[in-house]
């Protein structure tokens, strides 16, 4: 079985490569799933969580208040650290039983879809990496339209992610999502070729 690792930036499209991905045949792992699930309500990492950020942080209902813990946690570097210290072991833990699972049933392909997937250290999982990347002009775009909000907050919160250096130097495919969508259906279609000469002969 092949564990690819996916990642990219907000707006980068890799949502999109991702779906291509599963209709191409590809089991995919939604880690973003992944991490609201280790934070469900009695989870020992929720537990954890409002140990050490305080009752605030839940919610009326019990649930996560995920608004207030970004509040708390995105404009201070060390609790940010905190909080990823958490919550990625239980991630990674849960990503292991999930593939397992997999392998077990003789899938050929897992996609890890991962916005930190190194980060987190999940791309130790994998066989092999792609990062999707785009211009910032373009991102900028597609982040007011997926997410409904004005220029200056979508540039914010580009700006709050990594460069697309970071994930070039890193992977082991690179997929530049700056054409139309055939164009980027087709560079999915060709790193599938790829990927299953890959598998096939190691």
């Amino acid at each position: 079985m092949l564990v690819i690792g996916l990642t990219g930036s907000s707006g980068s499209g890799k949502s999109t490569v991702s779906q291509f991905l599963l209709e191409q045949g590809f089991a995919v792992i939604n880690c973003d799933s992944v991490a609201r699930d280790v934070v469900r309500v009695g989870s020992p990492c929720l537990a954890a969580i409002i140990d050490t950020f305080g009752e605030t942080v839940r919610g009326i209902d019990g649930t996560l208040n995920r608004r207030v813990l970004a509040d708390i946690v995105f404009h201070d570097k060390n609790k940010l650290e905190k909080l990823n210290s958490i919550m990625y072991p239980q991630i990674i833990a849960d990503l292991k039983e999930q593939i397992h699972q997999y392998r077990a049933n003789q899938t050929e392909f897992v996609i890890l879809d991962a916005p930190t997937l190194f980060e987190s250290g999940a791309d130790s999982l994998c066989n092999c990496t792609i990062s999707v990347i785009s211009n910032d002009t373009l991102r900028i775009k597609r982040i007011m339209e997926r997410d409904n909000i004005d220029e200056a907050m979508a540039t914010s919160r580009l700006r709050s992610q990594h460069p697309n250096e970071f994930y070039t130097q890193r992977s082991d495919y690179v997929i530049q999502n700056t054409g139309s969508l055939a164009q980027l259906k087709q560079q999915t279609q060709d790193l599938v070729l790829k990927l299953r000469s890959r598998r096939d002969y190691g």
